[in-house]
């Protein structure tokens, strides 16, 4: 500017003489958008951001899943959770974006994944899934009282916990409240270890009916991430409710730098009928991540 070098933030006079520098090399960063003055720039970095967040957010996909990979670990939902977890980041899609931006160190995966055995270390809030589902299944199968969920012939009453949203196929038990009925809790529910602690004797094994004719409907949440581009939420209410039939009750989706994130309510059969409702939707073009939801 004027036979100076100045950012390129810098604010044009009237008069001034321009010399304007290139690379190969740079590309639009977010914060431009805070100086740009034109419509049509603006227009065109978001689109630039939101093509390479796109596109970038694959490619730390697929290095996750090398990484994953390289230690020997399925890449899964709970595998992600606890790299989310473990890396500090908000979501799937962010787990993704870092690893493409090289954020993240690799090098302590195996021990986050294979820690050292030390009990003595651990405290008794810090259960890993499957110890805990290990853990409530033991209890449950030290009581001798027994109940079939939608069997009818004793004309139990029961209800299903809105705490955990059990569906059919959940490993659930059933738990004796103070009117008499039952109240069916999953085994992953965050309630399960103090009922079972402090009021085993009101607990009861159960089991869902293997009737296929029941043609009960699960409330359920799920939640999907994605890259915010025009109709993708048509698309994916159109696998929903079209393609696999299947009844929304509500859907909340919020917006932020080109990334949506969607929480659905809508009612299914089962278990393996969520899977494949979200299998759907995890192959829609610009989803990242879609799984199921409790809200807690």
């Amino acid at each position: 500017m004027n036979d100076k070098i100045v950012p390129i933030k810098h604010i044009l006079q009237n008069g001034d003489k321009v010399e304007i520098f290139t690379s190969k090399a740079q590309t639009p960063k977010r914060d431009w958008l805070q100086f740009v003055q034109t419509s049509k720039a603006k227009a065109r970095i978001k689109k630039y951001l939101k093509e390479s967040a796109h596109v970038n957010a694959d490619e730390g996909k697929e290095i996750v899943i090398r990484k994953l990979n390289q230690v020997k670990i399925k890449f899964a939902d709970d595998s992600v959770f606890k790299l989310i977890k473990h890396y500090k980041v908000k979501d799937a899609l962010e787990l993704y974006l870092g690893a493409a931006e090289n954020k993240f160190d690799w090098s302590e995966l195996k021990t986050l994944f294979f820690p050292e055995k030390n009990e003595d270390d651990k405290k008794p809030n810090q259960i890993d899934t499957k110890d805990f589902k290990q853990k409530v299944n033991r209890k449950i199968n030290s009581v001798d009282n027994f109940l079939i969920i939608e069997n009818s012939v004793d004309n139990i009453v029961y209800r299903l916990g809105k705490c955990c949203n059990p569906i059919k196929g959940d490993d659930v038990f059933g738990f004796l409240t103070a009117s008499g009925g039952f109240t069916i809790h999953r085994i992953t529910c965050p309630n399960a270890n103090e009922l079972l602690n402090k009021y085993p004797y009101r607990v009861v094994k159960t089991h869902w009916t293997q009737n296929e004719a029941n043609d009960s409907r699960f409330l359920v949440g799920i939640k999907v991430v994605g890259v915010d581009e025009i109709g993708i939420i048509s698309t994916i209410t159109q696998v929903i409710s079209q393609d696999l039939k299947v009844n929304m009750r509500d859907i909340n989706v919020l917006s932020d730098d080109d990334i949506f994130e969607g929480k659905i309510s809508l009612y299914i059969k089962d278990n393996n009928h969520l899977e494949t409702l979200l299998k759907k939707i995890r192959n829609i073009k610009g989803v990242h991540f879609a799984d199921r939801y409790d809200e807690r």
